[in-house]
């Protein structure tokens, strides 16, 4: 489906004369029999919502992989697009289903004019589980046709797999695994979306200690160390570098919402081909809307064996 800015949406309701004139293209019905049996793919099934349809502030929510591109092939889901048919009566809504390969992304609104750019859209993470038909809840914008709209993620189960199935019964045989996008802890089972981390909302310079135990071993350079670091954010991008006297390291990563996971690789400068690496799997910490802390477990690792257990912490500078 074109992503049409509003001049093209208001076009094309003058020729219909009608709204729902745009196929929801992530319609349950669109998903196939040999789609639930790829075993390296998942299904996940979401709605969106909203108070009404609009049109100049109307938004989709887009699929990214774990380094922030779009996936490819994938149209925008209509949070609110007055010119995708809506399925539900009460309100402005549409239930959705996804075949993805197995893996982390994250859910992103962004105007359907291309003219409107907000710098506070928040990223809402999941993971696709292989074999595994996932529901992610609700996304529900609210209060609709506004730039200060916040998003809600709720549990609509029963409601949406009523929808789910009346569109493709197929999902009648399946096993439909509850995963909400948010931990649900406040009453009424909801909570903002909004309050979730966004990538401008992280801090872009960040110092701290990287600490490694001792190496079993009783070679040169086993000892335990504990040094000092700092972090390069731009975007969802993380860079760490170290230069000493005689090494050289890097580290790197991409943030899906709150996780950040860091990878790199280190040498001596007098020995560069003896490399080791580094695989640590971390979380910012945000209080209320923000970003605080980063902390980090993992190892270091030399050809494939663990040699090493490290912590990184960090904090904004």
């Amino acid at each position: 489906m074109k992503l049409y800015g509003v001049a093209g949406l208001a076009a094309a309701g003058l020729l219909a004369g009608c709204s729902g004139i745009v196929a929801n293209h992530t319609s349950p019905d669109r998903i196939r029999l040999g789609d639930f049996q790829k075993a390296d793919s998942g299904i996940v099934v979401l709605s969106m919502g909203s108070d009404k349809e609009c049109s100049v502030y109307s938004k989709f929510m887009y699929v990214k992989d774990a380094n922030g591109a779009d996936v490819p092939g994938f149209s925008g889901m209509s949070i609110d697009v007055y010119a995708v048919k809506s399925d539900f009566t009460d309100h402005y809504g549409t239930v959705n289903a996804l075949t993805l390969p197995a893996g982390k992304y994250f859910l992103a609104p962004r105007y359907a004019n291309w003219q409107i750019v907000s710098k506070t859209m928040p990223m809402l993470p999941f993971e696709v589980v292989p074999g595994q038909t996932t529901y992610l809840g609700e996304v529900y914008l609210s209060p609709a046709c506004g730039q200060e709209s916040r998003m809600l993620v709720r549990d609509q189960y029963p409601r949406d797999m009523r929808v789910l199935i009346g569109k493709n019964p197929a999902f009648a045989q399946r096993q439909v695994v509850k995963h909400l996008l948010l931990d649900v802890k406040d009453i009424g089972g909801e909570q903002h979306a909004a309050e979730l981390i966004d990538a401008s909302a992280i801090p872009a310079r960040w110092s701290g200690n990287l600490a490694c135990s001792a190496r079993a071993d009783s070679g040169a350079n086993a000892a335990a160390f504990d040094v000092k670091l700092a972090m390069d954010v731009t975007g969802n991008q993380a860079v760490i570098r170290r230069a000493g006297a005689d090494l050289a390291e890097s580290l790197t990563g991409a943030a899906v919402g709150l996780d950040l996971d860091m990878r790199g690789e280190g040498h001596r400068l007098s020995d560069p081909g003896r490399a080791w690496q580094y695989r640590l799997k971390g979380k910012f910490v945000q209080d209320g809307r923000a970003v605080t802390a980063y902390s980090a477990t993992g190892s270091m690792l030399v050809n494939g064996a663990a040699v090493r257990s490290c912590q990184l912490r960090m904090t904004p500078m």
